[in-house]
């Protein structure tokens, strides 16, 4: 089964935009909000997805970004699986921006496990920035 979204907001300019500037815009598409008692209201935008009733899997395209506490997280693909007993599908090569207020933490090639609205896992490269420094390290959040 198909489903498609066709509540438009402008995005035009939006492709010029930087992950850290696209935080806080409105975005196109169906808001998915799991319902599963675990996750906390999980929830993200698709303009289309496609779910499978034989093996009960959703597979949402177009997911500009998932937040998740105070981080948001880029599908490296803009693809989100979600099988059944509301099981996020781990994300690869993802880029996360951690503090989504002042932006200084920034995560990429990340391996991303999604397990609530308010609880991930992931492993990736890491980089702090501010206006007097920026260092890189490996990084590990559990």
């Amino acid at each position: 089964m198909e489903l498609y979204s066709y509540a438009k907001v402008d995005e035009s300019g939006y492709d010029t935009l930087t992950k850290a500037e696209l935080i806080g815009k409105p975005l196109s598409g169906a808001k998915f909000v799991s319902t599963h008692s675990k996750q906390n209201s999980l929830e993200f935008y698709s303009s289309r997805a496609n779910y499978d009733l034989t093996n009960n899997i959703l597979k949402a395209t177009d997911v500009k970004l998932i937040k998740i506490a105070d981080v948001a997280i880029y599908p490296d693909d803009g693809l989100l699986e979600i099988h059944e007993n509301a099981v996020v599908q781990p994300l690869n090569n993802a880029i996360i921006i951690a503090d989504t207020i002042n932006r200084n933490h920034t995560i990429t090639d990340a391996e991303v496990e999604i397990q609530s609205g308010s609880v991930y896992k992931a492993k990736g490269n890491y980089a702090f920035s501010n206006l007097l420094e920026r260092c890189k390290c490996n990084f590990r959040s559990d």
